[in-house]
């Protein structure tokens, strides 16, 4: 999860607006707490918030395994099926 709040206006912004968004990004907090990052245009600021996510090797390869399984079930069982009924 990661949060992400901007305000962008037609105008420079004030030090309130501005600490308006600081205050709007603490508050994602829960949403990724091992980063923030603000930036400060004239008449724009953009801040977020970010999660990271660390996850080990094998759970990575477990889904491609169970994939390669049923795509290999399926071939099986459609060449078993082909089979059948070209004897029939």
């Amino acid at each position: 999860m990661c949060g992400i709040i901007g305000i962008i206006a037609n105008y420079s912004l004030s030090n309130d607006e501005l600490g308006r968004a600081e205050v709007a990004v603490e508050r994602l907090e829960k949403r990724g707490p091992d980063a923030i990052g603000i930036v400060n245009y004239d008449s724009a600021v953009l801040a977020h918030r970010r999660l990271s996510i660390v996850v080990q090797i094998q759970l990575l390869t477990s889904p491609w395994k169970m994939l390669a399984s049923v795509i290999q079930l399926f071939l099986t069982v459609r060449f078993i099926t082909i089979k059948y009924l070209k004897m029939i």
